[in-house]
């Protein structure tokens, strides 16, 4: 009996073993996101020319905070493939959409996102994405006019296990499936409006009426004075909005789970005014013309006792922190002729009703500057930079660090930004830039908190802790003194020498450079350019 259960036993894993799919919990574990990462995901199209077959596929850039370390990855769904048309040529293929087209009809096959938000769920992080097979007429001027009904499906990624499902497929003659980016929602979008079923259990939750457009991110917009809510949204809400006349719009908020709100009127909500309340005050952003016939703007602040200016200049900005704590503002200046001299962008704080900091030139390269909130004290701006690029500084209020995105400089707009999704406590970080890979002798520095970053000036400072742990080091702390031994080496630091030391949280941060060269190391800067994607990745090696 025991010799047949050992051979029957022997046999079961002899079978497991020759299964298509891993079977142990390590394997699994290898592709599951980082604890801290930032994630990028995109959906598109895959063709096969000769099957002549199209089917979903995702792009996946995964950045471990804890490392630096970037993963790119590309995986292709051929398992939902669609054949092409026999009867209908060639017409065009781009990354979204294949469209084949006969006499009579254009046939279309794409995404309906390219780029998607993440939602965390119970059972880890989902990316959702619509693709949609539409036929319309090949006729000038009939081109959107359907001639067969849409189907449209609903995908589900997994980032774990990089799988791809259906949630919902419908086949309808006014109706799309569209997911909403960041929402736990999806859309069946038509002439009359949107109506929003759950993702996770396709239950109606919600409609918004036709004339409103779909939801943006709040977060994009919370604090920009020219247009303010009453109520307000919170972080993580979505506004959808409808223009009236000339005296504003109309908008609806939207929370993560799809709830809709009554119509609401945008307080002011002519272009270049508005008002919000914080505390006790009042504060406006006005545009009028002067007595010369000359249009201004003013911030002013008004309480119960008096009214101050905080800003007079034409391109006065304001700009409010999500927790109110902080306010924004922002201006131009020019010269006679009208081209910009130089900015200043100023802190105010509402509870002492005083600036607090001023920072000189902040938008070197573009006049117009627009800023957004990451989590309280991170602000970003995009600029353009010295060979036409876009760069992205981000400037932390607390300290007036001001630093550059790591991980890129492409062509894209600031709201990029917003197509990353950050698993990452914002306020323990110095900047939303991706931290630096750092490699001394094959093995990676572990960051335990903020990684390595670039300031303005390009100078790389590393987290004196992290960096002396992962090299097997030691530090000696003597009053204002740190002392780092490594081998046979021996340097030191003055923490209150802010040319050498950046102290921030009860953590330390000195110059990569520096310290490497000091401790013996030879230092190279690899950074190797993708072209597709107009981007740059970093990385430091230290042997």
């Amino acid at each position: 009996m025991i010799l047949r259960n050992c051979v029957i036993f022997i046999l079961l894993i002899l079978c497991l073993a020759m299964l298509p799919f891993p079977i142990f919990a390590e394997n699994a574990k290898d592709t599951k996101v980082p604890v801290n990462y930032r994630a990028s995901i995109n959906f598109h199209v895959k063709v096969e020319q000769e099957t002549q077959k199209v089917y979903p596929a995702v792009n996946l850039q995964i950045v471990d905070w804890s490392t630096g370390k970037v993963t790119r990855e590309e995986y292709s769904f051929p398992e939902y493939a669609i054949s092409l048309p026999s009867n209908f040529n060639y017409k065009s293929d781009d990354y979204e959409k294949v469209v084949r087209q006969s006499n009579d009809e254009i046939f279309s096959y794409g995404s309906t996102f390219q780029k998607d938000d993440v939602i965390e769920t119970e059972n880890g992080p989902k990316s959702y994405c619509a693709y949609s097979i539409k036929y319309t007429q090949n006729k000038a001027g009939s081109y959107d006019k359907l001639t067969r009904p849409i189907v449209s499906t609903l995908y589900e990624f997994d980032l774990n296990t990089h799988t791809l499902k259906t949630v919902n497929q419908l086949e309808s003659e006014s109706l799309e499936l569209q997911p909403i980016n960041g929402l736990e929602v999806y859309s069946m979008t038509g002439k009359n409006g949107n109506d929003y079923y759950s993702v996770f259990t396709n239950e109606y939750i919600a409609s918004i009426p036709a004339g409103f457009r779909k939801p943006d991110k709040y977060d994009k917009y919370p604090s920009n004075l020219e247009e303010t809510f009453t109520p307000t949204p919170q972080k993580g809400d979505y506004v959808s909005r409808r223009w009236i006349d000339y005296q504003g719009y109309e908008y609806k908020i939207t929370t993560p789970e799809g709830k809709v709100s009554d119509t609401k009127k945008i307080e002011g909500g002519v272009n270049g005014y508005g008002i919000m309340q914080i505390g006790d005050s009042e504060y406006k952003l006005n545009t009028f013309k002067d007595n010369n016939g000359e249009y201004r703007k003013t911030i002013t602040r008004k309480d119960s006792n008096n009214e101050e200016i905080l800003c007079d200049n034409w391109l006065c900005q304001g700009f409010v922190s999500p927790n109110k704590t902080k306010i924004i503002v922002y201006r131009n200046i020019t010269n006679s002729d009208g081209s910009t001299r130089n900015n200043e962008l100023k802190i105010f704080d509402p509870e002492s009703h005083q600036f607090v900091k001023s920072f000189d030139n902040y938008a070197k390269y573009n006049a117009n500057a627009w800023f957004f909130w990451f989590g309280e004290n991170i602000l970003l701006k995009g600029q353009g930079h010295l060979n036409g690029e876009i760069d992205f500084p981000f400037l932390h209020i607390p300290t007036g660090i001001k630093t550059f995105q790591n991980d890129s400089l492409n062509y894209d707009s600031y709201s990029q930004i917003y197509d990353n999704f950050y698993h990452v406590n914002v306020n323990d970080y110095l900047t939303m830039s991706d931290p630096i890979e750092v490699i001394v002798n094959g093995k990676n520095v572990q960051y335990s908190g903020q990684g390595t970053f670039l300031l303005e000036d390009m100078t790389s400072y590393v987290p004196l802790r992290d960096f002396v742990d992962s090299i097997g080091g030691n530090i000696e702390v003597k009053n204002d003194q740190v002392v780092v031994n490594y081998k046979n080496k021996s340097t030191q630091y003055k923490l209150s020498n802010n040319n050498d030391v950046i102290v921030y949280g009860g953590r330390s941060y000195v110059r990569l450079w520096d310290i490497g060269e000091k401790l013996g190391f030879s230092i190279k800067f690899h950074e190797k350019y993708d072209e597709n994607d107009k981007k740059y990745w970093r990385r430091y090696t230290l042997d």
